[in-house]
């Protein structure tokens, strides 16, 4: 168990057991994970073998490959962080070093990635992408009842979508409130801003004054998400990837801790 209590030792572990709950996407994935994530505890040194992840990642592109349309983007990202492991354990003795410089150029392009989306697409500017959220996601009510929409106007609204899906001649207003577009565009922008400064953050070097915003970025980042839409798998490997990249540094790991348990609390609580 010492070793599981090291640093590499808790990257593996969690990442693998991450991989339990991403397994939800594809379910043979699942026992396999939990296999592997049983192996990381009882079998650690084992599991330092790079060519154990390599074969995780093999199995997770056969995964999306098979089941594409079932894949979310934090699938994607997971199967990166197998490979970032995977790479990283070909040297042991500076795994440290190297897994968190490919988990910061992996957050660095995921973040650039999500804020360039986001800047080109008007619908998300604009509010509509988040209204239209909330009729497919019920969790997201919360958020659009702060801006003034009601949960009656939502349900309201899904019959007319329903229709615009079904015959490409359809259209329909949204029909939002001065207010409820002003809100809906300030969280759009404030979301935009938000992952802006994390992918600058983690781009930026170590030694350079914007990697000390990393964490609490990454952090605010997962309290405000997650406790709106409560993506229990993608808070986990957000909350890896961030510890390995400060090197489990006490208060980082303390804070990503919080962080997960908000989304668990929202889970539970749905």
């Amino acid at each position: 168990m010492n070793q599981v209590r090291t640093p590499i030792g808790c990257v593996l572990m969690i990442t693998a057991g991450t991989g339990i709950f991403m397994g939800a996407h594809w379910s043979p994935l699942v026992p396999l994970m939990l296999a592997f994530y049983l192996a990381t505890l009882l079998a650690p040194s084992a599991a330092r073998n790079s060519l154990i992840w390599f074969v995780m990642a093999a199995a997770w592109v056969a995964a999306v490959m098979i089941q594409p349309s079932a894949m979310e983007d934090h699938v994607y990202l997971y199967l990166a962080w197998l490979v970032a492991i995977a790479v990283g354990l070909l040297d042991r003795d500076n795994f440290m070093d190297e897994a968190g410089r490919q988990g910061r150029y992996l957050l660095a392009i995921v973040f650039a990635t999500a804020t360039i989306w986001k800047l080109t697409s008007g619908s998300f500017i604009s509010g509509a992408a988040l209204w239209t959220s909330g009729l497919l996601d019920d969790r997201m009510a919360p958020l659009l009842n702060l801006a003034g929409i009601s949960s009656e106007s939502l349900a309201d609204a899904r019959p007319q979508v329903t229709a615009v899906v079904a015959s490409d001649g359809e259209t329909f207003d949204i029909s939002l409130s001065s207010y409820s577009s002003i809100a809906l565009t300030l969280v759009a922008l404030g979301t935009i801003a938000l992952e802006a400064l994390i992918a600058v953050s983690y781009a930026a070097p170590d030694t350079s004054r914007l990697a000390k915003l990393r964490a609490p970025l990454l952090v605010g980042f997962g309290f405000v998400t997650y406790a709106i839409v409560p993506v229990l798998p993608f808070a986990l490997l957000l909350a890896v990837i961030g510890c390995t990249v400060a090197r489990f540094e006490r208060r980082t790991v303390l804070a990503f801790v919080a962080m997960v348990l908000v989304a668990v609390v929202r889970f539970a609580t749905l």
